[in-house]
């Protein structure tokens, strides 16, 4: 308390680990640093102007700590004037909301000016930024909700930790809450948020990516989640990627199906042209007519680029699965794709033949039919699609 006395009782500490100028506080409401970004101004009576990295004397509380001066946009502040800078300090300290502080010359020792603390931050500012210029700017208003909706709106797609912008703003859980209430935001994942305008920007940036994919590969289901995400400019598993998208998969704007991603209003053989839907018809009839011993993939696209993009179309939307024939050289010209009906139908029969009871692999090979060749890498699809289970040399359906 201001001109008082105030006897604490510190357990667990001794006297001396404790130094003049350390701070009592709740635990995490202040956030220690070195850098401190302030409002200065110099005094009409200082002797000379300050100059950029020139070291000081700070004052603030009961503590005195040396400090290298950083001016943000200037190179000199003469005496009278103001400006925003940053402190360098050469330890960590915790100063109160818009604390007031005193500068001294290094030597002789003066009283040249002073100001208040508006923030710590975790760096160095650069210099002749405006956004950062702008942000001290917004801070010096002592205005909760515009300092929280600039500190949103700068942070972009980096979502923004609430108990750290509490803390920042130096603010009560309470006072937090209410600004918060006047603040357009978006909650990413617990206590993550970005600003509505930035969330809503990227939703549009997604459309507008999907669009222009679809309208480059008219034959292709659509983009895999990483290509999005670097399109993006974002990580594959950035929680603020999966909040836009499932959003917008929640209001049918987009599908999501087997890894892809597409616009739901996209119809990619409706954008073929009439020869290229006649060849999709020809390839899924191929693999359908081939049953459970179907072609090999490379003996039906025949190293041409317009049939290996349709029958990725045909995987992307599950028409086909891809599977790999057992081989001593596992290459390309192994891979073989059963049809959907082939696998339905396989299902069924061991179904129909084995209900719950457990079958060996050359049981299936006799029910259906089938060489090794195909009855292998079809069991274990069934396998790792949870359609059957395996023990030892047995499996069961489920």
């Amino acid at each position: 308390l201001p001109g008082r006395r105030t006897a604490v009782n510190l357990r667990g500490l001794e006297k001396a680990e404790l130094s003049v100028g350390d701070v009592l506080a709740t635990p995490g409401s202040l956030a220690p640093s070195r850098f401190l970004d302030v409002e200065l101004r110099l005094l009409e009576s200082a002797p000379r102007a300050m100059g950029h990295n020139q070291i000081v004397r700070l004052l603030f509380g009961t503590k005195e700590s040396y400090a290298r001066l950083h001016f943000l946009d200037r190179e000199e502040l003469e005496p009278g004037a103001a400006c925003f800078a940053q402190l360098k300090l050469e330890e960590e300290v915790a100063p109160l909301p818009f604390e007031p502080f005193v500068i001294r010359s290094y030597s002789p020792m003066h009283t040249i000016g002073g100001g208040r603390m508006l923030a710590t931050s975790s760096g160095r500012l650069k210099r002749n930024q405006p956004e950062a210029l702008e942000r001290l700017q917004v801070l010096a208003q002592n205005d909760a909700v515009a300092s929280l909706d600039h500190l949103l709106r700068a942070a972009g797609r980096t979502p923004v930790n609430a108990e750290r912008l509490r803390v920042d703003l130096r603010l009560s859980k309470s006072a937090l809450k209410n600004a918060l209430g006047h603040v357009d935001t978006v909650e990413v994942d617990e206590s993550l948020l970005v600003h509505r305008t930035v969330f809503d920007a990227l939703r549009e940036d997604i459309r507008s990516e999907l669009k222009a994919f679809h309208a480059a590969n008219a034959t292709l289901r659509g983009m895999t989640r990483p290509e999005l995400a670097q399109a993006l400019h974002l990580d594959a598993d950035a929680p603020l990627l999966t909040k836009a998208m499932n959003t917008l998969r929640g209001a049918n704007e987009i599908g999501l199906e087997k890894g892809f991603v597409f616009l739901a209003s996209f119809d990619p053989e409706g954008a073929m042209s009439d020869s290229d839907k006649d060849t999709l018809g020809e390839i899924e009839a191929t693999f359908r007519n081939g049953g459970l011993t179907p072609p090999m993939v490379a003996d039906v696209t025949e190293n041409d680029v317009l049939r290996t993009k349709l029958y990725r179309l045909l995987v992307s939307n599950g028409t086909l699965t891809p599977l790999t024939a057992p081989s001593r050289n596992p290459t390309a010209k192994n891979n073989m794709a059963f049809h959907k009906d082939s696998l339905e139908d396989a299902h069924s029969r061991l179904r129909g033949a084995f209900g719950t009871a457990p079958f060996t692999t050359a049981q299936a090979k006799d029910l259906l039919n089938i060489s090794r060749k195909f009855v292998i890498p079809l069991l274990e699809h069934f396998d790792a699609a949870g359609v059957t289970k395996r023990a030892g040399e047995e499996r069961v359906l489920k």
